[in-house]
């Protein structure tokens, strides 16, 4: 029962997961309050494996956008604009990203013509 409840309520962005882990200690501190520690210590360790590793790999390769960006965009956009910023600062870091991409390999080959150019 307590993994359909947190199955449920991760779905819910931000505080799902927070909300799931008060429920279901609840649940089982009314049984065996050390096991109740047990699954709090267990959920902080999940979530923050989830969070800092697996959400920003898969993220990032649905996106085509390093592991790096999709952490630092989450971060910076929750910061900026809240849950909204969260939501639409993965797109707009992908964007950059791509322009700032381009722009570098534009560069890359004028200095490489420039310097055939100044050998000639």
């Amino acid at each position: 029962m307590i993994s359909a409840l947190v199955g449920v309520t991760a779905l819910i962005p931000v505080v799902g997961a927070l909300i799931g882990t008060i429920v279901g200690a609840f649940m089982i501190l009314t049984a065996d309050p050390l096991k109740a520690v047990e699954f709090v210590v267990f959920f902080i360790i999940l979530q923050q494996i989830e969070g800092n590793v697996i959400y920003p790999k898969v993220m990032g390769s649905k996106v085509k956008l390093p592991g790096i960006w999709v952490l630092a965009s989450v971060i910076i956009g929750g910061g900026a604009g809240g849950l909204s910023g969260m939501f639409f600062s993965v797109p707009v870091a992908s964007v950059l990203y791509i322009l700032i991409k381009e722009a570098t390999q534009k560069r890359e080959i004028r200095q490489k013509k420039n310097s055939e150019c100044l050998q000639q």
